[in-house]
């Protein structure tokens, strides 16, 4: 019997193995996946052209710039890159108490992590990047976003241009309307970006 019980467990990984190899099972590539794989190699392509695009657009844009603290910047650069109108986001530091910090030293700098949103105002308003600012964040939630938390997660509008400051307060009083307690975003000049 024990002799039997090899000879069956043998013939049965004998077949497993053949079965990893034989044409039209699901661990070979099929035209479906080979077709899912080229689409993902058109969207690559697709993706820089769009880059390109973006770049020759801006012969005629109205550039504007502003600052936006939404916890991990990663996350929010990667957001705002994908709205329509946005030129460019770059990941970086703002509103600590030095001139430069990095990675490192964020928790004692005091720096937020911010993302420098830079958008065509002929495509986008400044308005209309604020609101989508305000989808991705929680804007009661003090020095944390999400599972980040410290001083250097905290959320923030920093602007540089002055005349952004009656936009920007108007949006913040649309949002104070739809909550019982206070914003816990800030709203400043850009200071040690």
């Amino acid at each position: 019997m024990e002799h039997k019980m090899k000879w069956l467990l043998f013939g049965g990984a004998v077949l497993l193995v053949l079965g990893l190899f034989v044409p039209g099972s699901r661990m070979m590539p099929t035209i479906k996946n080979q077709s899912a794989i080229n689409q993902i190699k058109e969207a690559a392509v697709s993706q820089a052209e769009s880059v390109k695009q973006k770049k020759a657009d801006l012969k005629n844009a109205n550039l504007k710039h502003i600052y936006l603290a939404g916890g991990c910047f990663w996350g929010v650069e990667e957001y705002f890159l994908r709205v329509d109108g946005v030129v460019d986001a770059v990941s970086g530091y703002a509103n600590g108490t030095s001139e430069t910090t990095k990675y490192e030293l964020i928790s004692q700098t005091k720096h937020a992590e911010t993302v420098h949103v830079t958008y065509d105002a002929n495509k986008i308003s400044l308005r209309e990047v604020l609101l989508h600012y305000f989808r991705i964040i929680d804007p009661l939630s003090k020095n944390k976003q999400g599972n980040d938390s410290g001083v250097q997660y905290r959320t923030g509008v920093y602007y540089k241009d002055q005349a952004d400051v009656e936009t920007i307060n108007k949006v913040f009083d649309e949002q104070k309307e739809k909550f019982k307690e206070p914003l816990a975003v800030e709203k400043q000049p850009l200071n040690h970006s």
